[in-house]
């Protein structure tokens, strides 16, 4: 999880954290 490549950037970017 995380990945730039994952089509949902939105919530990767949250679910980084």
């Amino acid at each position: 999880k995380g990945d730039l490549n994952t089509p949902n950037l939105k919530l990767d970017q949250h679910e980084k954290e």
